[in-house]
């Protein structure tokens, strides 16, 4: 995995292949790192998926097609 964004030297967000966000903790995970750098698989603790994007288009679904 790819570095998209270094919020401190514990936590990291990624992109998924759908280009969905992907929050990443560990120990030192991204220390002395920059984006783009490739992410030590062996240092991550913690995945969290960020599915608001998901929850979004339910959201925007007519309530009778659910109800179908």
């Amino acid at each position: 995995m790819k570095i998209f964004k270094v919020i401190n030297n514990n936590i990291v967000i990624t992109l998924d292949q759908n280009n969905q966000e992907i929050i990443l903790m560990g120990r030192g995970l991204v220390f002395k790192q920059r984006p783009g750098n490739n992410i030590d698989e062996n240092l991550i603790e913690n995945v969290f998926l960020l599915v608001y994007q998901i929850m979004r288009n339910l959201q925007s679904l007519n309530y009778y097609l659910i109800f179908l």
